[in-house]
């Protein structure tokens, strides 16, 4: 088992873990009646699915290979379930994006990188724009064309102004080290990135360490802020070796040669 950032209820982590390796495999009955039936939101939790083995898997000493080859397999899922019609939650697009950076495959995370903002904006939610703005900044990083780069990252800063958020103050604690993530890639700015990495972390610290979060196996690992920090990596930003939720073998670049399961 890997050290974790906090205390955690390991017996109740333990349970999850145990169901999710039950699962790894799909029901290949049920996923045949899912696009028959035209269900989108199976292959969505399917996805989901996918992250959370990553997190727990992480924990319970998986090799990194193997949480590779399933959290890929699990996130092409999204794939299927857009061509079915389905919707991405507005906060979870940017996740899915980070993670197939994760997997270091290229197709997968170029798809998620060109989905358009419909594909991520869900009727049953009404989410600040600076959410979707935050999606399509990460994205433009990804893409790397550098004036769309900076035109998201103009547009992402001046959602966050207060006066155009839901709730400033959880929003910006949220999203002002993001933006200040891609600020430093953007920018070549090795001072910047730091700062915000080190704002990020304490963000985690203060949501995942107080004692109602133990048994919560979302704070295991800030996978926004890995796939952010792979994306540093590769234009050569020093990623500090210093935050727990983002740990340096998750981050250092797998080379795309994962692949997809056949």
């Amino acid at each position: 088992m890997r050290k974790a950032g906090h205390k955690l209820d390991i017996d109740l982590l333990r349970d999850d873990f145990e169901d999710a390796e039950q699962h790894i495999e799909p029901n290949s009955t049920e996923r045949a009646a899912a696009k028959r039936e035209k269900d989108a939101d199976y292959f969505i939790d399917s996805a989901e699915h996918g992250l959370e083995y990553l997190r727990l898997g992480y924990l319970f000493g998986k090799t990194i290979s193997e949480l590779r080859h399933v959290l890929l397999f699990r996130l092409t899922d999204l794939q299927t379930a857009i061509q079915l019609g389905g919707k991405l939650m507005p906060d979870t697009a940017a996740t899915y994006l980070c993670a197939s950076l994760v997997t270091g495959d290229e197709a997968l995370t170029k798809w998620l990188a060109a989905l358009p903002t419909k594909a991520y904006t869900h009727p049953e939610v009404d989410a600040s724009e600076a959410l979707y703005a935050a999606t399509r900044a990460l994205q433009a990083c990804v893409l790397g064309e550098a004036s769309q780069m900076k035109q998201a990252l103009h547009q992402f800063t001046a959602a966050l102004e207060a006066n155009k958020l839901k709730n400033p103050k959880a929003t910006r604690a949220i999203y002002d080290p993001v933006a200040g993530l891609l600020r430093g890639i953007t920018e070549q700015d090795q001072t910047a990135f730091e700062e915000a990495f080190n704002q990020r972390q304490s963000f985690w610290n203060q949501t995942y360490r107080r004692a109602s979060e133990v048994a919560n196996f979302d704070g295991i690992l800030d996978i926004d802020a890995i796939g952010i920090a792979i994306l540093a990596h590769r234009r050569g930003i020093q990623v500090p070796d210093s935050n727990p939720y983002v740990p340096m073998e998750l981050v250092r670049d797998p080379a795309m040669k994962a692949k997809r399961k056949k």
